[in-house]
């Protein structure tokens, strides 16, 4: 026979589970605590993916590597095939969004994988020519 009251908890163990929830809200405060005193967008993030992190800095390259990564973005930009094939990736995401998507958070998921792709054009799009120095502002107020 179904008997519902076997899944009610008992006043003792939501006793037990406070308790423990209490203490691991404890912790979490303290490492949140550590992180504002001594943090840095690095460590917030290592800490965050539970994982070291290597950060590629391509200005710190010699020249002549910093010109090859520079041409070599060029390249992938200017690529018939990766062009055609970012827009039918984004295509295939789209179409699944408005036909298949179960639910909200799906889509929200598809969404940034559209949004990952965009950035990763944008971002081979900024890097800089090393060859080429920055032009000076002569507007007072670009600083702003």
């Amino acid at each position: 026979m179904f008997n519902p009251l076997k899944y009610f908890k008992s006043n003792k163990q939501l006793k037990q589970e406070l308790k423990e929830t209490k203490e691991k809200l404890k912790d979490y405060k303290k490492v949140c605590h550590s992180l504002l005193e001594k943090s840095t967008p690095e460590i917030v993030i290592e800490k965050l993916l539970d994982r070291p992190i290597k950060w590629y800095d391509q200005t710190k390259l010699a020249k002549d590597e910093q010109l090859g990564y520079y041409t070599e973005a060029q390249a992938i930009l200017r690529s018939p095939v990766f062009k055609n094939e970012k827009e039918a990736f984004i295509t295939d995401l789209t179409k699944e969004i408005a036909t298949k998507s179960p639910n909200h958070e799906h889509t929200i998921a598809l969404r940034y994988s559209i949004n990952g792709i965009q950035t990763l054009w944008e971002r081979f799009g900024n890097i800089k020519n090393p060859e080429v120095t920055p032009k000076e502002s002569t507007d007072p107020h670009s600083s702003l």
